[in-house]
């Protein structure tokens, strides 16, 4: 990666969530993005609505070609992306591990903007993850893929705080703009000759899982701030929620209280919900029931009489 390049790379891209599009866009605003892979359109919703990717609609709007593989390594996927004649792939939360046949196509390799400050939360869900467990500083990494998980060479890292009340979906919305930054700048360093690559230390690594809606589930038997970061983290998906008579109550937003009782206790149910849980108590702020729209604490009382002072949520 010595010679100095001065015309834009052909760069393949693979992605799928919102957190993709901003760096599609950057790409396609001063690289040649010749092909776009994202997974199928997959049904969803109530009427289980065929939905494309937000990346295969943001290139469908730039007039990018695209390809929607089931597997990445399937043959015809790999003809494709082989026959693209591309200088470089650029992948951001696309979901699947490139195989070796894939790495090997890229004469400038292959580069992942990954959410996190590496090797610290590798995986699926590092952003959940930072703030499930407190974090103040997170940030993105840009890094040549191997065939581990998120466990090639750092290219570059840019880090931002963690504000206090900021939800996962917020946060992945400002880690998804320095992403684009991040990638810009590392391909600048790439085509001047500049970019310098340093290995990750193992014994400082970290790992996320891919969330499944039991990961959301509230355990009342943590503290109020612990309580408020599970909340946040797992704002949009899959959403904190307890059992409030057989079924799945969500809760969006919750307001660490200093009231203590049992964990899980009600201790008001007039103007404020409040629930005891470890070391203090939470204040309901914000919360949902199936089929329901979200409602302020104060709402749902107004309609839910049955909560009373003493019952035990997550039963």
């Amino acid at each position: 990666m010595n010679e100095k390049i001065k015309r834009p790379l052909r760069v393949i891209f693979m992605g799928t969530s919102f957190f993709a599009v901003q760096p599609l866009r950057a790409l396609y605003e001063t690289e040649d993005v010749i092909l776009v892979v994202t997974p199928p359109d997959r049904r969803s919703g109530r009427g289980l609505t065929l939905m494309a990717s937000p990346v295969r609609e943001e290139a469908h709007r730039h007039g990018i070609h695209s390809i929607q593989p089931e597997k990445i390594g399937d043959p015809e996927a790999v003809l494709a992306l082989s026959k693209a004649s591309c200088d470089l792939i650029v992948v951001t939360a696309y979901g699947q591990i490139l195989p070796p046949e894939v790495l090997e196509i890229p004469p400038l390799g292959c580069i992942n903007i990954h959410a996190s400050l590496l090797p610290k939360y590798r995986g699926a869900s590092p952003i959940t993850a930072a703030i499930v467990r407190g974090e103040k500083v997170t940030g993105v990494t840009t890094m040549m893929m191997d065939q581990g998980m998120d466990t090639g060479d750092i290219l570059m890292q840019m880090s931002i705080e963690i504000q206090d009340s900021e939800t996962a979906e917020e946060l992945s919305e400002r880690l998804s703009v320095l992403g684009s930054r991040s990638i810009l700048k590392t391909l600048k360093s790439l085509k001047e000759g500049k970019l310098e690559r340093a290995p990750q230390s193992e014994a400082d690594a970290t790992y996320t899982p891919l969330l499944t809606k039991k990961h959301g589930e509230i355990n009342w038997d943590q503290g109020p701030v612990q309580i408020r970061n599970h909340v946040r983290g797992m704002n949009p998906w899959p959403g904190a929620y307890t059992l409030f008579q057989g079924k799945s109550l969500k809760i969006w937003r919750v307001t660490p209280h200093e009231e203590n009782d049992g964990p899980g206790r009600v201790l008001h149910a007039k103007e404020r919900l409040i629930v005891a849980v470890k070391d203090g108590s939470v204040i309901i702020d914000e919360l949902q029931l199936p089929g329901k729209k979200r409602v302020s604490g104060t709402e749902f009382l107004r309609g839910h009489h049955e909560i009373r002072e003493g019952m035990i949520l997550g039963r």
